[in-house]
């Protein structure tokens, strides 16, 4: 099953300080669950995530990253729950390097790399051409951008919060998603209840949400430890079920960075919205492929940026 009964929070005994007074109290705070995902019997990566819809978890990721193109590229996909382990099988990928996965890759706050090694600060691809063509380039020239832009983000901090990049190779090429007519009133309606269905913001105040729109109507939410696991939940709930995103807004909890714009162009979502901001490398990558942008949607007020 995508969702464990297993609580997804547990009860803590907290000293609490306020206006003076220090007072014993309990607080609920969320469980952190490893997961690790093998593809074709190789390693990718580490996930921590919170023990919930793994499968959804899992088939977004691999869409979202571009290892699949559709739901139908998975022969099997089985959660382990015990041992924290999803094993997925690709039907037209015979082995680890045909499908451009490198082997035993860890999470980490920006990038992955592959166990024991560290990519020097800053450092880009070589220059030159593919002969895949332009699509290609294009998608290696977008790689590029997010290494500089963001090279602070290889240090190991947040799990739960990857852009899950380095080694990768993507099947899919970046191409432009057609921009999305949108209403003011309505983006700001549906950013409004995005935190009214999270039960566990409520317990805990620590957990990411993202919602899949389509005008108002609410397709489905998502919640996790990292905005980007979210986001994955969600696209994978919408791969599953034969949803068309090219007419989708996302809404989300958390800041945009370009790690997120390329996950909207990789799945076809043309708009993010935000309670946060984004970054100016998110900016330059959702003009270029046409992702519309808006950012501190809150209340009556929001910013619209591309």
């Amino acid at each position: 099953m995508s969702r464990f009964s297993d609580p997804l929070t547990r009860s803590v005994s907290i000293q609490q300080y306020s206006r003076g007074l220090m007072t014993e109290c309990a607080g609920e705070i969320l469980k952190e669950y490893g997961l690790s995902l093998y593809v074709n019997s190789h390693m990718l990566i580490l996930i921590r995530c919170l023990p919930s819809y793994l499968e959804e978890l899992v088939v977004g990721y691999l869409f979202a990253e571009g290892l699949i193109t559709s739901f139908g590229n998975i022969a099997s996909c089985h959660i382990e729950k015990d041992t924290g382990r999803a094993n997925v099988w690709l039907r037209d990928v015979g082995t680890v390097e045909e499908a451009g996965l490198p082997e035993g890759q860890i999470e980490s706050e920006g990038r992955v790399e592959p166990e024991g090694q560290v990519k020097p600060e800053g450092q880009v691809e070589p220059e030159g051409g593919h002969p895949e063509g332009t699509a290609r380039a294009r998608s290696d020239e977008a790689e590029r951008l997010r290494q500089n832009a963001e090279p602070e983000q290889m240090a190991l901090t947040d799990w739960g919060d990857a852009m899950r990049t380095g080694g990768v190779k993507a099947r899919s090429p970046l191409c432009p998603v057609k921009r999305l007519a949108y209403d003011c009133e309505r983006v700001l309606r549906n950013a409004n209840r995005l935190l009214a269905h999270s039960e566990l913001f409520r317990k805990t105040g620590n957990v990411h949400a993202v919602m899949l729109c389509r005008e108002e109507e609410m397709l489905c939410c998502m919640e996790d430890v990292g905005r980007f696991s979210a986001f994955d939940k969600c696209v994978g709930c919408a791969l599953m079920k034969g949803w068309d995103l090219r007419d989708v807004c996302a809404y989300t909890t958390g800041r945009v960075p370009s790690a997120l714009v390329l996950k909207a162009v990789r799945t076809g979502i043309p708009m993010l919205v935000s309670r946060s901001a984004p970054t100016d490398a998110a900016l330059t990558l959702a003009e270029r492929y046409g992702v519309g942008i808006v950012g501190f949607a809150r209340g009556d007020r929001m910013n619209v940026y591309c």
